[in-house]
């Protein structure tokens, strides 16, 4: 498990200026613009010597607030576009682009709903929520420097989407095609509670994600980042988990 090979990039691209973005608004920037900004983050992270990765959100797919008033539906094509041109400032740098998936947003007026009463086409979203589309973004992109980060929390909180009896199976496809995981943020979370519908970052074995996902995790071909620290007790009930798998 590696910590020091990575940046974090929160920024996200895909939809047009003023995008639910604080600091694209604040500046005003266009698509080029905001690829730029990102590039001049990525030029000064390359300087540290350890950095081989940087990790990029997916774009919002719809962000409907009251205060968006443009940018409210992304556009899939411009989004893949633009990861493009970062990628390929990333290879200029040796550097590998990996697009982690999001949170689905619990949100307070839903965090206590039935999954089935909720209208998620209506819901604020990113692109790449469901296993197959993630997948399918790294296949779009199609260069050879961009890859997934898998963030293991993340994918409870889709999974909450759908009848228990479906959650393993849809926690499960995420790591259907291993081979596009170069990265992952390794938490637990609660995928039959409505714990689990928000962004737990529980310790290993301590929520309730499959001991098979654990185990594929482990041996994916990729930096594994334990992604929370709850004492050095839990983390070395943690590391003794790891070992069993």
């Amino acid at each position: 498990m590696v910590v020091t090979r990575y940046t974090e990039l929160s920024h996200q691209l895909g939809v047009t200026p003023s995008a639910g973005l604080e600091t694209l608004r604040r500046f005003g920037l266009n698509t080029e613009a905001s690829i730029q900004f990102i590039n001049d983050y990525i030029r000064l992270a390359a300087q540290y010597p350890n950095v081989r990765q940087i990790n990029l959100h997916f774009a919002p797919k719809r962000w409907h607030d009251d205060a968006q008033t443009v940018g409210r539906d992304g556009k899939y094509d411009l989004f893949i576009h633009s990861v493009r041109e970062i990628a390929a400032f990333c290879e200029r740098n040796d550097l590998e682009l990996v697009l982690e998936n999001n949170n689905s947003y619990w949100t307070d007026d839903i965090k206590d709903a039935p999954h089935e009463e909720v209208d998620w086409s209506q819901r604020n979203e990113n692109f790449g929520m469901a296993p197959e589309d993630w997948h399918q973004a790294a296949i779009d992109v199609d260069r050879h420097n961009v890859a997934l980060c898998l963030d293991s929390s993340h994918v409870v909180t889709y999974a909450h989407r759908f009848p228990e009896d479906q959650r393993e199976e849809r926690v499960l496809a995420f790591l259907s095609r291993p081979d596009l995981i170069r990265h992952v943020h390794w938490n637990d979370n609660y995928l039959y509670d409505y714990r689990g519908r928000k962004d737990s970052h529980a310790a290993l074995d301590h929520g309730t994600l499959p001991t098979e996902m654990h185990r594929r995790i482990k041996y994916l071909d990729a930096t594994l980042l334990m992604e929370h620290f709850h004492g050095v007790d839990i983390l070395e009930g943690e590391l003794a988990f790891i070992d069993s798998l």
